[in-house]
């Protein structure tokens, strides 16, 4: 928990997205770093 709110506290520097949008875009990336892989059925597993 601690990783997203320090990614979502850098991000949000730097866009202007609303928080529901930036927890989203959060999430995703940190599941794309763990499954290693663009695919996108095994990204929504790890999300």
């Amino acid at each position: 928990m601690k990783r997203i709110s320090e990614l979502q506290d850098i991000l949000s520097e730097n866009l202007s997205w609303n928080k529901a949008r930036l927890d989203c875009f959060v999430k995703m990336l940190l599941a794309l770093f763990v499954v290693r892989t663009v695919n996108l059925s095994e990204i929504a597993v790890a999300f």
